[in-house]
């Protein structure tokens, strides 16, 4: 916003420079100079700050239905805490579940396919020495 000469001029005029800066300004002049944003509109006036409420605190009821879901969640940690440590002990006494396939089949069943290799590969030597001795 560009200010023509007699605008300046007023501007001059009206600003009185003999006050001092810590004087207070009044509400008139404060709304009637400091109030209007670059376009020249008056903005709204400034509000004062809200008091922060709190969160209204939940019924009694409220708070015993999470008390219950809190004993609840403990017992289901306390369960859980005891099924791990029952199949620990269960691993460290060497006992495993009949349910499941234990892990000595898996080892001799390794051992099995390591055997099968070694003799498809001493056949494969075998039959590249028939190949050299006939050649």
């Amino acid at each position: 916003m560009l200010l023509d000469s007699k605008q300046l001029i007023y501007c001059i005029l009206v600003i009185n420079t003999s006050c001092h800066y810590w004087t207070e300004i009044d509400a008139s002049y404060y709304t009637q100079y400091c109030m209007l944003d670059e376009a020249g509109i008056p903005m709204p006036t400034p509000q004062p700050l809200r008091v922060q409420r709190r969160v209204p605190q939940p019924d009694q009821h409220g708070q015993a239905q999470d008390a219950a879901q809190d004993v609840a969640l403990f017992q289901m940690r306390d369960m859980y805490m005891s099924l791990m440590e029952s199949r620990m002990e269960a691993l460290y006494r060497g006992e495993q579940d009949p349910t499941q396939d234990g892990g000595g089949a898996g080892a001799s069943g390794a051992a099995a396919m390591e055997e099968d290799e070694q003799e498809e590969e001493e056949e494969e030597d075998e039959e590249d020495d028939s190949d050299d001795s006939q050649g």
